[in-house]
């Protein structure tokens, strides 16, 4: 699982401005240059801060557009669900005896 910061700011903006903000707030996430244009273009442009969670096959399963006070526990909690194994698929035995209660 990777983790990562897409900055938007205006493109003038040094990196320096933005590794000063990340080392203020103790952020170790490595962070992304991006553009609101690029944002838009990609269908993201609908506020900041956006959650993306993509799993890895490369389907979006979580967006959130903007924080609030439990940002923090939904994020921990989908966190831990996509890094639990997928269930294994239930055999043909499984799958008849399933159908025959």
């Amino acid at each position: 699982m990777a983790i990562y910061a897409i900055s938007v700011d205006d493109p003038s903006t040094s990196d320096q401005v933005v590794e000063a903000f990340l080392r203020r707030h103790e952020y170790t996430i490595p962070v992304l240059r991006g553009t609101f244009d690029y944002m838009g273009a990609a269908g993201l442009e609908e506020g900041i801060p956006t959650t993306l969670f993509i799993d890895p096959q490369g389907d979006l399963v979580f967006k959130e557009v903007g924080s609030g006070p439990h940002l923090m526990q939904e994020f921990n909690w989908r966190l831990e669900a996509m890094e639990k194994p997928a269930p294994a698929p239930a055999t043909a035995k499984q799958q008849v005896a399933a159908k025959a209660k």
